[in-house]
């Protein structure tokens, strides 16, 4: 997709200020409501010394002007200042842990740091008295130096939220706002009790301060609520683009910086217009999380961020200074573009790597999520398919939440077969075969990823069978044998989650792309509808995911069977241990009686219509190697054959693990054998497809199947209906 494309459609964006009064408008701008920079960022880490890098409080880092402040952790906790023009760090001199005044206390932990209106330090610090006795929590106020102003016990205002980091700020009159998990406290400044106001409980809210002084809640989901101080209520309401994920606190230009996708904006003083300040990813960037950032007076920017490289390694914090340069300064390449949906973070790292080591080609991205608003939660999808359905398609297109068949069967994308047999290093061989043979169509291989799951149910196969697979009569019957069983899958499995794992373990037997033909009316789906209706309407889904969920059920024999997500070796183990010395995975019912199915991950295709598919192939191999697999891939099964035998023999090696479930206790999972490996090696033999959701299709699935589970409709007449409409659906796109 070229620039002038995205520029037309960011126009629609805006931001809504609704005022206490109730009144409404609308700040927009004609022209363009995010701005594409005619400038880049070039980044430069600084690296923290050596003994403060793993002791960094990562909830703890506060820009104020042109110096950096962060807290340490663990046996000596204190306050440490960088100036960021002289890359110094130092300990403030004249800061030193609060005393109590009996002088007890077991340890102290700094709770928060933040910076305020006019550069002093405030901060909170909890002093344990031991075990079983509640701590004292102060807060303070300090100069920049570490001397303090003013102290005051906030112990009983925060008696219930623990030992933990806590969100709080002050506005320019030093009141204090403190977040817990249901509501905001305010105090005024001698810590008096003023008032406190409900929140939902999002786990990334933020209490933030506005230029203004003015203290707000952002939810983490693209609503700023302010404060009123005065009126002891909810002020206006700012409400940013739907997928702004954080926010921090502007400057001269900008009320607002946000986050949204994998670049920061910010929110014009004078005129209110969303503008794109900087693209991580053009700046060759890669994190998870943006802790802090603030904007130079100088117009450099400088940034905290917390990247998780290994699985069980301590997260990586960097500080990164960013100096802005005209794009025409950077080397002239040829530009790539690759687009989708919600594009993960393997994807990011990805293009971030190539961009940073290929000479000749560089990969732009666009994610269409930003278009994503609150009414609407696909409004960034179908702007997608709508552009690719005229024919503008991206070099390389991220396949999540795309109707991936329908594409194929339309010839909009190349098959990387043809790439895989002339690479000088790469050939078919290198991959988990059967997994590679699921993600074909038709026996054309039009996608490839670097990494796949299993979903499947699994149990004993004492109580559901040892066979593989199973057709719906087959799972209603061990449904009808153990009568005992009141949760048979747990308490998180619910009607609208079996249909939807049912429907997408057999998509293939309900969906002909290449004849544009639907098979909801033969009856099998019925069944499905069917079975799906024996289970709850609405369930916990923390319970369904859980670590551990089940484990006290099972054990009691109210549950005998559970869907998972098998990710790698340690969820092998982690469930063999749950159900006894042997599992079975039988994936979910239906006529192809598959044992289960890949769910492939940060899955892409090249464009038929590319001109650069050669470089796109070279961006394609780069997330295929075993340096990516090993560095990149730890939660999932490595595609690459060398590197998943890697990950296999160490699953081999007795590593005394142990795994908390999800009610507490703590269990040992032994290692994996040679007969259990060689189960997991035919198990994903067995499996025959991938797991592809039509978000269209499956929406008029989902609105139908209500129908029948709230008794308007039998299943064979929302069948019949899903039937009718599907097939419409799929002759439209045809």
């Amino acid at each position: 997709m070229r620039l002038k494309s995205l520029l037309l459609l960011l126009t629609v964006i805006t931001i809504t200020v609704v005022g206490c009064s109730n009144e409404t408008s609308n700040i927009t701008d004609d022209n363009n409501a995010i701005k594409a920079t005619e400038y880049i960022y070039i980044p430069e880490k600084v690296p923290f010394p050596e003994n403060l890098r793993e002791r960094l409080n990562i909830n703890n880092t506060m820009f104020f002007k042109e110096s950096f402040y962060f807290s340490t952790a663990g046996n000596s906790n204190s306050v440490y200042s960088m100036n960021i023009n002289e890359r110094e760090f130092f300990e403030l001199p004249d800061y030193s842990l609060p005393v109590l005044q009996n002088g007890n206390a077991a340890g102290v932990i700094i709770n928060g740091l933040l910076t305020d209106h006019y550069g002093f330090l405030w901060v909170i610090e909890t002093a344990s008295l031991g075990f079983g006795n509640r701590g004292v929590t102060s807060l303070r106020k300090l100069e920049n130096t570490g001397v303090e102003l003013l102290s005051l016990d906030i112990s009983e205002h925060i008696a219930d939220i623990g030992m933990t980091a806590l969100k709080f700020n002050v506005d320019n009159k030093d009141n204090i706002y403190i977040g817990t998990d249901e509501e905001v406290i305010i105090l005024d400044n001698t810590g008096r009790f003023l008032f406190n106001l409900n929140i939902r409980n999002f786990w990334n809210y933020q209490i933030i301060r506005m230029p203004d002084g003015v203290v707000a809640y952002f939810d983490g989901q693209g609503t700023i609520q302010k404060i009123d101080i005065e009126e002891h209520e909810w002020g206006e309401t700012i409400r940013l683009p739907h997928n702004a994920s954080r926010v921090f606190t502007g400057n001269n230009d900008f009320h607002i910086l946000f986050i949204s996708g994998m670049a920061l904006y910010g929110v014009g003083i004078e005129t209110d217009e969303i503008v794109q300040v900087l693209d991580f990813i053009d700046s060759d960037l890669i994190f998870d999380i943006l802790l802090n950032i603030e904007i130079l007076t100088d117009g450099r920017i400088s940034a905290v961020t917390l990247t998780t490289r290994e699985m069980l390694a301590p997260p990586e914090v960097e500080f990164i200074i960013l100096s802005k340069v005209p794009s025409s300064e950077r080397q002239e390449r040829v530009q790539l573009t690759l687009a989708g949906i919600n594009i993960d973070g393997t994807i990011m790292s990805a293009v971030a790597q190539f961009n940073r080591t290929n000479n000749t080609h560089r990969i732009h991205i666009t994610d269409y999520s930003v278009f994503n608003i609150s009414a609407d939660d696909n409004a960034g999808l179908t702007r997608l398919t709508t552009e690719i359905i005229t024919g503008r398609i991206p070099d390389i297109l991220t396949l999540s939440e795309l109707p991936f068949r329908q594409y194929a069967a339309r010839g909009l994308f190349v098959d990387l077969d043809l790439f895989l047999d002339k690479d000088p290093e790469l050939n078919r061989e290198d991959f988990i075969e059967s997994v590679l043979r699921a993600a074909e169509t038709d026996g054309t291989l039009y996608q490839i990823f670097p990494a796949f799951k299993i979903y499947s149910i699994v149990g004993s196969p004492e109580i559901i069978g040892s066979d593989s697979g199973w057709t719906a009569e087959e799972f209603q019957a061990v449904l009808d044998a153990n009568p005992e069983a009141e949760i048979p899958m747990g308490d998180g499995m619910s009607k609208m989650r079996f249909l939807h794992y049912s429907f997408a373990n057999n998509v293939e037997q309900f969906l002909d792309w290449n004849l544009g033909v639907a098979h909801f009316d033969r009856g099998d789906f019925a069944k499905l509808l069917e079975l799906a209706n024996t289970f709850p309407m609405e369930t916990d889904e923390d319970v369904f995911t859980g670590v551990g969920a089940g484990a006290e059920d099972i054990a009691a024999g109210r549950q005998i069977m559970a869907w998972r997500q098998l990710s790698d070796f340690d969820a092998y183990r982690f469930n063999r241990t749950l159900y006894g010395s042997e599992v079975v995975f039988k994936g979910f019912p239906g006529e192809n009686r598959t044992s289960g199915i890949f769910n492939v991950e940060s899955n892409v295709a090249i464009s038929s219509q590319s001109e650069n598919q050669q470089a796109a192939w070279e961006f394609v191999r780069l997330m295929l190697s075993e340096d990516f697999g090993r560095s990149n891939i730890h939660r999932s099964f490595p595609i690459n054959k060398t590197v998943f035998d890697e990950r296999l023999a160490n699953a081999m090696i007795p590593d005394g693990r142990r795994i908390t479930l999800f009610g507490g206790a703590n269990v040992d999972i032994d290692e994996i054998s040679v007969e259990e490996s060689m189960q997991i090696l035919a198990l994903i033999d067995s499996i025959s497809s991938v797991h592809e959701l039509d978000v269209m299709a499956w929406n008029i699935i989902s609105e139908n199947a209500s129908g029948f589970f709230y008794g308007r409709s039998t299943a064979q007449e929302a069948a019949r209906i899903i039937q009718s409409r599907i097939s419409i659906y799929m002759s439209e796109q045809r």
